[in-house]
């Protein structure tokens, strides 16, 4: 019995000591590994290369995407509807492309113009037919204006007869009566010409829009 306690005694201590033993190995690589650490990073260090430095041009490409457009750009438009009859020709002798150079107050196309021609014509018409009318009214009245100094002469004179007796009361109406009529028809020349002259401004208001429209 006393063996056996021995014994187990015995294996009990072999136990520890294996552990101690154990123990004090673990620890002493934990000590070499962290010694060799610092050495393994300094063996990773890293590799640069270096160049010398120089002055000069430095070029650099950027690749994009965007859409161009002109500074400045009219569209062409028409007030009527109607055919397009005449577009300038290209510098080529080709036809007018997008993108080619114009001049300022260049002529880049037009609509049939036989239509507004026509129309400019018939203006020209009116306005020629109202100056005529002006021109007449005018005549008109420097013929009422010669009548009415003559009126007036032969009123006086008849006036003058009247009070010394040497013309009749008749005679002397008439000659008022001429005098009145002769004022009058400068009166009538006098708004003839106004008309005329309101009627060639709206002949030359149409002659203008005429134009603009051609």
């Amino acid at each position: 019995m006393k063996i056996a306690k021995w014994i187990i005694s015995l294996v009990c201590a072999g136990a520890v000591v294996s552990g101690v033993v154990m123990l004090i190995v673990w620890r002493l690589n934990q000590d070499t590994n962290e010694a060799q650490q610092p050495q393994a990073r300094q063996n990773s260090a890293t590799t640069v290369r270096t160049v010398e430095a120089k002055t000069g041009s430095v070029q650099a490409w950027v690749f994009a995407e965007g859409t161009v457009r002109s500074g400045r750009r009219e569209y062409l438009t028409f007030e009527d509807p109607g055919r397009v009859a005449f577009v300038r020709p290209s510098e080529d002798g080709g036809e007018l492309r997008e993108g080619e150079q114009v001049k300022a107050g260049e002529l880049l196309a037009h609509q049939d113009q036989r239509s507004a021609k026509a129309d400019l014509a018939s203006a020209e018409a009116s306005m020629l037919e109202a100056q005529t009318r002006e021109g007449v009214a005018r005549a008109e009245l420097d013929q009422a204006r010669t009548d009415a100094a003559l009126a007036q002469t032969t009123f006086g004179r008849f006036d003058v007869l009247s009070r010394k007796e040497s013309a009749s009361d008749q005679e002397f109406d008439e000659a008022k009566a001429q005098l009145a009529k002769a004022q009058a028809a400068v009166t009538r020349a006098q708004s003839q010409i106004t008309a005329a002259q309101a009627q060639v401004k709206a002949a030359q208001s149409k002659v203008d829009q005429a134009t603009v429209m051609l």
